[in-house]
């Protein structure tokens, strides 16, 4: 594909006496209608340049660094349970040559015993099982210092300032769910006596609109219950959606918000004490009919395509560590990812993918210790920006993790966070669900229309941020397969520099928050992550490192 679809301008940089282009490009504001591209699930791994696609120049990285050695590298996914026995990821798992398969004994004397291929933190002590659901931070919080006298009077303490937060969140929160929960069964009530009556008019009970409006015209007595169906069905809530999302309800108020259930309890762990380590089990690869998400993430990673089965991911030559943090509901406890992150480092992962998002740490100082020891072992942390359509620089859509301390300074230099981007460069460029942040989002990668890994072999299509994370940290793991001098400082640096520049304005935010940004002021690189330039640029500053 020759010409492009909005007006633009592309600058061929040089890197001194190598003469190795670089691509960048620079779209202007008079926007034309975009072109309609074929259902092309691929398109992330394309080339500005030659398909006029903004994805991040995949191929080319690979032409290009064909005749190169590599070393082969480990990315640790703090993630969910996953599909150890899918196909497309067959082969593709660490593995602790230190350990003992299934003989019940701590061999390599880590704490973690028979830990083959990673380890679950949300293990049930003496079970298979995991924890499903867990409290939000705001409520760990709220409960641990109100069962303790006198904590919060003092209104300058940093405990008091994070009390009153949580306060701020768990009320939110709860309010919203019972209003939400309230709103939804009635949809649900309304939609189940709709089709009570209709069920018998309408063969195999097929609720599609074109049998509701033909029904409708057979018999004018139905107009109303056909109505209520129409009107959800339009809107994209079936009987199945509602039912599932009502349940989801229930479990956020009677679990993540309830004061008097506390997860930890299943999994037997001292929630003070992040010495107390020996909690969890092996079982990482359970229950994924709810558990999806590792999965579906891994296979933006590190998925192998054989023949015509499975993904194409993004590092070919790496294995994959799978920790467990992530339940069904609730938040990600911070005993959890601290160590999580320090088992990944202690064994030789030099790249860390965290998709998961909450709004405040129950202990923040367990989180930044972690990533300054991961810093200091010259290890990378990728995180996800978030699918709240809002700004992670201000207080009310604050994301974790990240390496800015409650909106301070940066704590480490070796923390990326990743807002996703669509295929099509117009006004709708940025994805409508994507978080965005001058101060906190470091930069872009894409993260819609994907089709990759779910549990039980299956392929289907995917979006988030947690997908431009899964694309960030692969070719992060492949700067560091194939030029293992760089620093983690080095590569988030790279990534960052050697974006593609997109000079437009976008829509961001929405309902009445909804407005139109320039793309630059998203992000603190104001930049598309691109495999291509960042390999060059890894080339470049690879040759003047001793």
């Amino acid at each position: 594909m020759q010409s492009f679809f909005i007006q633009c301008f592309l600058i061929l940089l040089f890197f001194s006496c190598n003469s190795i282009k670089k691509e960048n490009l620079s779209a202007s504001n008079n926007l034309k209608t975009p072109i309609e591209f074929p259902d092309n699930l691929n398109w992330y791994k394309d080339s500005v340049i030659e398909d006029s696609l903004s994805g991040i120049s995949l191929n080319q990285t690979y032409n290009f660094l064909k005749t190169k050695k590599n070393k082969k590298i480990i990315v640790a996914l703090l993630d969910s349970n996953i599909d150890l026995n899918h196909e497309t990821l067959a082969n593709k798992f660490w593995v602790n040559k230190n350990e003992i398969p299934e003989n019940n004994v701590d061999d390599d004397n880590n704490g973690y015993i028979d830990d083959i291929n990673g380890w679950n933190f949300l293990g049930i002590k003496n079970g298979h099982e995991s924890v499903f659901y867990s409290n939000y931070d705001s409520t760990r919080i709220i409960r641990d210092l109100e069962s303790k006298k006198n904590i919060v009077l003092d209104s300058t303490t940093e405990t008091h300032i994070k009390y009153i937060l949580a306060k701020k969140i768990y009320d939110q929160e709860l309010k919203q769910t019972k209003e939400y929960l309230e709103t939804y069964e009635n949809y649900l009530k309304r939609y189940e006596k709709a089709v009570t009556i209709l069920d018998p008019y309408l063969e195999e009970k097929n609720y599609s609109l074109e049998k509701l409006e033909a029904l409708k015209k057979r018999d004018t007595s139905l107009s109303k219950q056909i109505r209520t169906v129409k009107w959800l069905l339009t809107v994209g809530y079936d009987r199945e959606w509602l039912v599932d999302f009502v349940k989801d309800l229930k479990v956020k108020l009677f679990k993540s918000l309830n004061f008097d259930y506390n997860e930890r309890l299943l999994i037997g762990d001292t929630t003070t004490n992040l010495n107390d380590y020996a909690y969890g089990n092996n079982h990482i690869s359970t229950e994924l009919n709810e558990h999806s998400h590792a999965t579906r993430i891994s296979g933006v990673i590190i998925g192998k395509k054989t023949d015509s089965i499975g993904v194409t991911g993004i590092l070919k030559n790496g294995n994959l560590m799978p920790l467990a943090i992530q339940p069904y509901s609730g938040n990600e406890h911070d005993k959890d990812i601290a160590l999580a992150i320090k088992y990944a480092v202690d064994n030789g992962a030099k790249v860390i993918n965290m998709s998961f998002g909450k709004p405040i740490l129950y202990k923040s100082d367990w989180f930044f210790n972690a990533i300054k020891y991961a810093e200091k072992k010259n290890v990378l942390l990728v995180a996800s920006a978030g699918n709240d359509s809002a700004s992670c620089d201000l207080k009310d859509h604050f994301e974790y993790p990240n390496d800015h301390n409650y909106g301070q300074n940066e704590v480490t230099d070796n923390f990326l966070m990743v807002g996703s981007t669509n295929k099509v460069v117009d006004s709708t460029f940025v994805s409508s669900f994507s978080n965005y942040g001058k101060k906190n989002v470091d930069l872009f990668a894409p993260g819609n229309e994907f089709i990759t890994a779910w549990p039980g072999n299956k392929y289907k299509k995917d979006r988030g941020t947690s997908i431009s994370a899964a694309v960030v940290s692969g070719i992060a793991g492949l700067l560091f397969q194939y030029y293992p001098k760089l620093t983690a400082s080095q590569v988030k640096h790279i990534l960052m520099d050697s974006g593609v520049s997109y000079d437009l304005d976008v829509w961001v935010g929405k309902g009445d928050q909804k407005k139109k940004m320039p793309f630059s002021e998203l992000s603190k690189s104001g930049k598309v992550v691109n495999a291509y330039n960042a390999v060059l640029m890894a080339e470049k500053i690879s040759k003047n490192l001793k």
